[in-house]
């Protein structure tokens, strides 16, 4: 019964409501674009 430790901080982004799920794609996404363009570069 280890499941306490399953959860990551991640999860944590998400309220019930969903308020906030645009917030957490927005910031994936500029993290995902970061990415390509540091890949591209090298």
């Amino acid at each position: 019964m280890e499941r306490k430790e399953e959860q990551r901080p991640a999860n944590s982004t998400y309220p019930k409501g969903g308020v906030l799920c645009y917030k957490d794609r927005f910031v994936v996404n500029e993290t995902f674009v970061l990415l390509i363009n540091i890949c591209g570069e090298s």
